[in-house]
């Protein structure tokens, strides 16, 4: 019962995480870079009226 509290280090579980976040932010920062050049992957729809 009388356990030290855990500490909150950074472990493997965080430097996953942390490995996740930045793989998640690089994804996104390569879309804005690359997304304004690129064609679109299907034509643009055409409503008749």
């Amino acid at each position: 019962m009388n356990q030290p509290p855990a500490s909150h280090s950074r472990g493997p579980d965080g430097g996953r995480w942390l490995t996740v976040a930045a793989l998640v932010l690089l994804g996104i920062g390569l879309y804005f870079w690359f997304a304004p050049s690129s064609r679109p992957a299907a034509p643009p729809s055409v409503e008749a009226e």
